[in-house]
């Protein structure tokens, strides 16, 4: 039997049950992403070690000689210690993934690419807003009867993106920040498994 990676489907031990829950599990469990189930098997492993390490804790001589305050402490110790765990798991396996998709992507890309290109582009307005500008849509095809519907709608936007984009940078920060992160996890990935 060939080893089984984080990624592949769940493998049938007993024969299968026909209860409708368990059919629509069994779906549900087969349409996952391969991520999603590396994660979901990182997930239950947490909570399985979880489980038996409470259990022995609260079982052991130990428990008996602390105070509540001890035990509350040992205890989210213990979940603290399994947590930083199950994220090393699921950040080693989210690099796997990475490597493998972008494996994939070398392999797959195609050269006809320039012939795809999509031929709406993000232009900058009088405003020094952007706003998508289409190739295919020339002046003349706006009578002036709408002329004035679309200037007041490109206000209307323009003025609730302003409004709406104190948060959002702040967020597309945040974003930025953590996907520098990621991408320097990735790239000491990749240079330690060469």
């Amino acid at each position: 039997m060939p080893p089984r990676t984080p990624f592949s489907p769940s493998i049938r031990r007993t024969g299968l049950s026909n209860h409708p829950k368990t059919i629509l599990n069994r779906r549900w469990e087969a349409n996952k992403d391969t991520r999603e189930r590396a994660f979901g098997r990182d997930d239950a492993a947490f909570r399985k070690a979880k489980s038996r390490r409470l259990t022995a804790f609260r079982s052991s001589k130990e428990w008996n000689r602390l105070s509540q305050r001890g035990r509350e402490k040992a205890e989210q110790e213990i979940v603290d210690s399994l947590i930083a765990v199950r994220d090393a798991k699921k950040r080693e396996h989210e690099m796997e993934w990475r490597h493998k998709v972008e494996a994939n992507e070398e392999e797959d890309a195609d050269s006809d690419e320039a012939e795809h290109e999509d031929v709406d582009k993000l232009g900058a307005n009088e405003d020094g807003d952007t706003e998508w500008v289409s190739e295919d849509l020339e002046e003349s095809d706006i009578d002036d009867d709408n002329r004035e519907v679309v200037q007041d709608l490109a206000r209307s936007v323009s003025q609730i993106k302003r409004l709406w984009g104190e948060g959002y940078w702040k967020q597309v920060a945040d974003v930025e920040r953590m996907a520098r992160k990621k991408e320097a996890e990735y790239k000491e990935y990749v240079d330690s498994h060469q």
